[in-house]
């Protein structure tokens, strides 16, 4: 592994989504596709969770709490970054889910180059607060 890249999880109720995010990642040069995860559970578990930067989550997965599934990610791996990557933005939830930690937020539907900028800076960002 190249130790510039940037480790990416990916958590989605949906396996095509993260098929699909998998694909994509594994296209940019500067990326690392470790892992993903269907429930909460799996999420915790996870051992690419272990050696991700950045966790890129889904706000509405079935069955889930996304407001305690980012508090508990938040508790277990306090390095990792996550990106909110949800068709849904209602402000309410929105402002929930960066009280409880999150880093960023990109709307489905749009440029997928939005979420590689939105990964990127905040590695960035990660970065730079681990070396100074």
């Amino acid at each position: 592994m190249d130790p510039r890249k940037i480790r990416v999880f990916h958590f989605d109720d949906d396996p095509s989504q993260t098929k699909l995010l998998q694909f994509l990642v594994d296209e940019e040069k500067d990326f690392e596709y470790v892992g993903a995860a269907h429930s909460c559970a799996a999420l915790l578990e996870a051992a690419g969770m272990r050696r991700a930067d950045v966790l890129v989550m889904d706000l509405r997965v079935r069955s889930e709490d996304a407001i305690k599934t980012i508090s508990s990610v938040r508790a277990t791996y306090p390095t990792v970054q996550i990106v909110i990557f949800s068709g849904y933005d209602e402000p309410g939830l929105l402002d929930s889910a960066r009280a409880a930690g999150v880093a960023g937020f990109v709307v489905k539907g749009g440029e997928i180059e939005e979420l590689w900028q939105a990964i990127r800076s905040i590695a960035c960002s990660k970065s730079a607060a681990t070396n100074s």
